[in-house]
């Protein structure tokens, strides 16, 4: 939701620098990295992901819904659906 992020206080060492980078600098940022919102998903397909913590998109109704898993749910001893939580990051009609 924002372009900016600020420096607001510290507790401890504030003259910290990481790659050139000071605790205390404000930097922008490149774009939204996810949304407010969270969707969660039953789906029959029981291959996983193959990276956990990348993008993960499906489609629903015409719409490409993407995002990061929050939380999932597998059953690999009996053929149940499986579940996913998602932060959403995006949607596209």
């Amino acid at each position: 939701c924002t372009g900016m992020l600020k420096f607001t206080s510290s507790d401890g060492n504030s003259d910290v620098a990481i790659n050139g980078v000071k605790e205390t600098d404000d930097f922008p940022t490149s774009g939204r990295l996810f949304t407010v919102s969270e969707v969660e998903v039953k789906t029959s397909d029981m291959s996983t992901p193959s990276d956990l913590t990348g993008l993960v998109s499906f489609s629903n109704k015409g719409k490409i819904i993407t995002g990061y898993i929050k939380q999932m749910s597998l059953n690999v001893a009996k053929e149940k659906a499986a579940t996913y939580t998602l932060i959403v990051k995006e949607v596209k009609s």
